[in-house]
């Protein structure tokens, strides 16, 4: 699956209010119903616990849903693992959505540009 450019933008400081302070490029944020709480990793360091006020400013506006619904994008839930992760990129800020698989190459290379273009 190709990333998918996230519509919307990122609520300002958005890795690190969720927790994020190393500064890794790729960051993947997505919801673990383990411990039905937010998460984050960037390949190397990782977070279940991260704040789940920051994660919900992004993911809950009624044009976000509505948008990740119609593309059939879960991000994980208190009942379902995710099925995509978000990707943010810390170099542009931008964020992508993609399936896990292809999220944890970008995450543990920390490259977008060959499937970005």
């Amino acid at each position: 699956m190709a990333l998918i450019p996230l519509p919307f933008p990122l609520p300002d400081a958005f890795p690190e209010r969720l927790g994020s302070h190393h500064g890794r490029r790729i960051l993947a944020v997505f919801w673990d119903p383990l411990g039905d709480e937010a998460a984050f990793t960037d390949g190397v360091h990782s977070l279940v616990g991260a704040d789940p006020y920051v994660y919900w400013e992004l993911t809950r506006p009624p044009a976000v849903r509505a948008w990740l619904w119609e593309h059939g994008i879960e991000l994980g839930n208190s009942d379902q693992l995710a099925t995509h992760w978000l990707l943010v990129d810390r170099l542009t800020g931008r964020a992508y959505v993609c399936d896990v698989a292809a999220a944890r190459d970008h995450v543990r290379t920390q490259i977008l540009e060959d499937w970005t273009g």
